[in-house]
């Protein structure tokens, strides 16, 4: 996007959705905006506010910023807004009438390019609770995600702008065309998927071989599933039963599962 320099503090609008531009903020501060122009279940998911990487409206936000940032989200409000309303910032669209609950828990999560996720508390009395959970209930979750509206230090990089550091998350808003992966990926009570559970066995994996060498589980951040495997094999190999128990919550059960995927994958 084109960007013109403007005092610090001042806004910049995402607005790759709606084709318009909006200045953006002087090098050291800006405003984040990430948009492109079943009955008994309670109201709580499991959701992806943001991703790591290069957003599709240019902004980058390397994995140190968001694990950093991730407890800035914890209460934060969400509410349902337009993406025209979310692009401006319009403070106005912070209605009463618009706010669907809040975040709790939120963490970051290693695996893959890195996320911050956390649950959505839904009011249950609000206009979106039984959409939300008829979209949840049917896999329909493609067709809305979240989108953060927060304010933050940049630097300009190349033809792109990243992200430094988030100081202040104002919302995470509801809306069509999200910018940087935020979504809702499932009930926050429900089962995780076979997929879900690889991913949380590998961060217990790395986990436990960040607490025995924390240089080689940072190299391994990006690496393949069966390069982790190996270094968590070895890690395991190399410590006593005694003194360096298997990481909590990963049974041997899990483990030789986990070999004998890998294992196919390579057939």
């Amino acid at each position: 996007m084109d960007v013109a320099n403007e005092p610090a503090g001042a806004r910049v609008a995402e607005a790759a959705a709606v084709g318009e531009h909006s200045p953006a903020a002087a090098a050291d501060a800006c405003v984040f905006l990430e948009a492109i122009a079943g009955e008994g279940v309670p109201p709580r998911y499991l959701v992806r506010v943001i991703r790591a990487g290069t957003s599709l409206n240019g902004v980058h936000y390397p994995r140190e910023v968001l694990r950093e940032a991730a407890p800035l989200f914890d209460g934060v409000r969400v509410f349902a807004k337009s993406d025209g309303a979310h692009i401006k910032g319009d403070a106005d669209a912070k209605d009463f009438r618009a706010l669907i609950g809040r975040l709790a828990q939120p963490r970051f999560v290693e695996a893959g390019p890195g996320e911050v996720q956390a649950v959505l508390d839904v009011l249950e009395s609000s206009d979106v609770a039984p959409k939300l959970r008829e979209a949840v209930s049917r896999g329909m979750t493609d067709l809305f995600g979240l989108s953060i509206d927060a304010t933050g230090a940049s630097r300009k990089s190349g033809r792109l702008r990243e992200a430094t550091r988030l100081t202040r998350i104002d919302s995470v808003d509801l809306i069509i065309e999200p910018g940087a992966g935020g979504g809702v990926i499932r009930f926050a009570e429900a089962a995780p998927t076979p997929k879900e559970h690889d991913t949380m066995l590998r961060e217990q994996m790395l986990k436990f071989i960040e607490a025995r060498d924390a240089n080689r589980a940072t190299a391994l951040a990006d690496a393949s599933d069966e390069a982790v495997l190996s270094a968590y094999r070895e890690a395991v190999q190399a410590a006593t039963p005694a003194a360096q128990p298997t990481p909590a919550g990963v049974s041997a059960d899990d483990v030789d599962a986990r070999i004998r995927m890998v294992e196919a994958r390579a057939q």
